[in-house]
């Protein structure tokens, strides 16, 4: 065997390996340690700031972290009180003009029943009797059904909320920990024996999450975009929903 036969065999088990390591850390790993990847992720985002406080203007490490959470989780709070409450008031103002939409909606669907009758010579209300019944059965069964759903999924709603704040409380300690103490991590990943193995494959997987990441961010955002732009120039109040 050939050495280029070997580098190209040596390559190609390397890919294999990543591209299994890949797939089984998004499918199975992702989903427990993602708080902590996301720790790591705002702790990279925000240590040139602390690294700033402390080295510019002489913080203390400590408060220099905590100072900089505290503006990061300000104004992340800030904006998703005005999404939030953008969402409430369109959400709002939906319930109470349902009654209206559901007029024009009948009207509507009577006028369409009515031209289908005319064109297949068929008694006039025909369609429109029947179209009406199975709506209004479908509607009268979600109402009776919505309720005892709400109940029996009050408890897990209950935990999912509770689990929620495990998870924010734990990822802002983190994030506290990973910012504070960052240099000292990669002080001593450096000094590890295998510190460019561990480099080479971490780069590469943090490339291929971030894309991954970074794609699903993006056309979920294009998506919402112009949807929320085409909604706005048309003059619909509910341009944020």
């Amino acid at each position: 065997m050939t050495r280029m036969t070997k580098k190209k065999l040596t390559t190609l088990a390397l890919i294999g390996g990543l591209l299994i390591a890949s797939y089984v850390t998004i499918k199975y790993i992702f989903v427990l340690i993602w708080p902590f990847v996301l720790a790591y992720g705002i702790a990279l985002l925000v240590h040139p700031v602390v690294n700033f406080l402390v080295v510019k203007l002489h913080f203390h490490k400590n408060a220099a972290t905590i100072l900089t959470l505290l503006v990061t989780l300000t104004g992340i709070g800030v904006a998703l009180y005005y999404l939030i409450s953008g969402l409430m008031e369109q959400t709002i103002r939906l319930i109470d003009n349902w009654p209206i939409y559901e007029e024009k909606l009948l009207n509507c669907m009577k006028n369409t029943c009515n031209i289908i009758e005319r064109m297949f010579n068929m008694e006039r209300g025909a369609i429109y009797s029947g179209v009406y019944e199975g709506a209004t059965s479908a509607m009268v069964r979600w109402q009776r059904n919505v309720m005892p759903t709400i109940v029996n999924n009050s408890m897990k709603t209950l935990m999912t909320v509770f689990n929620i704040l495990i998870v924010f409380v734990l990822t802002i300690m983190a994030v506290f920990y990973l910012t504070r103490d960052m240099d000292k991590y990669k002080k001593v990943n450096t000094q590890n024996l295998f510190y460019k193995e561990i480099r080479y494959i971490r780069g590469l997987l943090s490339r291929i999450i971030k894309a991954y990441i970074r794609s699903q961010f993006v056309i979920m955002s294009v998506v919402a975009l112009i949807c929320s732009i085409g909604l706005f120039i048309i003059g619909n109040d509910y341009y944020i929903l």
